[in-house]
């Protein structure tokens, strides 16, 4: 099994860009760009033989297209979803303890932490949004530890589809160690390039 050094190890979200280990990253786009864009990522870490951890909180992944992209570039699908762990979180509660049950295995073997659609279970007004505020702040306080641990993490944001919680962006942005953001302006007019897998493999 394969663990990049910590020392050296990176995420690679497409091309030309690329982030540093050990810190908490949080990127702010569209569903449009993460759908088109993290597929080709984990499968282009699991490709290199590395291991990752994915956290769905938008229930919006679907793995088959790791599996679709690897026969594309014929490769075999098997080792690379293999190397994919992955648990989906359907409430702020349950995206908590995802992140809080991570084992030591886990972490040491990881060699990064995607959470998709982070925001997504917070600003469900089901839970008041004092309760909401204040798990989203433990989650971060727990990401941050994983971050001191040595692990890469990467959390995926999009704005909320109703007023009354945008201010969880914020929060989020003053909390992580990297706060991006890819308008759909920057994006038509110099759109990423896909990573190539074959490139990826070792």
């Amino acid at each position: 099994m394969h663990t990049a050094p910590r020392s050296t190890q990176s995420l690679v979200l497409f091309e030309g860009v690329t982030f540093a280990s050990p810190q908490v990253i949080a990127v702010k786009a569209s569903e449009s760009f993460f759908q088109a864009k993290i597929i080709p990522s984990l499968a282009f870490h699991a490709a290199r033989g590395e291991r990752v951890g994915v956290i769905v909180g938008n229930n919006r992944l679907d793995v088959r297209a790791i599996a679709q992209l690897a026969h594309k570039h014929k490769l075999d699908p098997r080792p690379l979803l293999a190397r994919i762990e992955l648990s989906r979180a359907e409430t702020c509660h349950q995206l908590y303890q995802c992140i809080a049950a991570l084992s030591d295995e886990q972490i040491h073997t990881w060699h990064a932490l995607y959470v998709i659609g982070f925001m997504e279970n917070f600003y469900d007004e089901t839970p008041k949004e004092h309760e909401a505020k204040w798990l989203l702040v433990q989650s971060l306080n727990k990401l941050h530890e994983l971050a001191r641990r040595g692990l890469l993490i990467l959390l995926t944001l999009s704005a909320p589809k109703r007023k009354g919680r945008e201010h969880f962006l914020q929060l989020v942005a003053q909390r992580v160690d990297v706060y991006q953001e890819f308008s759909e302006a920057i994006l038509q007019l110099a759109p990423p390039r896909q990573l190539a897998l074959d490139m990826g493999i070792r």
